[in-house]
């Protein structure tokens, strides 16, 4: 897993690279830019109908399937990023990790409030007022 950790991070670093030389401020341009690039080699690259401002570079890999790599618009005009969490198959099942943290990306969760958090935020919100 280490050496896949280290090839994910090399591309990662790679990716982040031509943001930069190639002046990169959205998924769409980095599409639009590298895609033909990209395309030479196999790997997909491509942008989201339900979510413009994210893209993905999709690489099918022998032994553990696949690396999806996700882009985002830079923010305020800045140049696009690389994601660090990073979706991939090893042997069988799909994960996402950060390739820097080592940590397992989790979506975030919704928790319901208690009723002593909903009265306590009642209370104060009434005090307020």
């Amino acid at each position: 897993m280490e050496q896949s950790l280290e090839l994910m991070r090399k591309r990662h670093a790679y990716y982040s690279k031509l943001i930069a030389d190639n002046d990169i401020h959205t998924a769409r341009e980095f599409c639009e830019k590298l895609g033909d690039m990209f395309a030479m080699f196999g790997v997909e690259v491509d942008t989201f109908a339900d979510a413009p401002d994210t893209g993905t570079i999709s690489i099918t890999c022998v032994g553990y399937d696949y690396e999806d790599y996700t882009i985002h618009d830079g923010v305020d005009g800045g140049l696009a990023t690389i994601s660090n969490v990073v979706g991939w198959k090893p042997i069988c099942s799909d994960e996402e990790i950060d390739i820097f943290s080592m940590e397992e990306w989790q979506p975030p969760t919704f928790k319901p409030w208690t009723r002593e958090e909903l009265k306590a935020y009642f209370k104060n919100r009434s005090a307020e007022d």
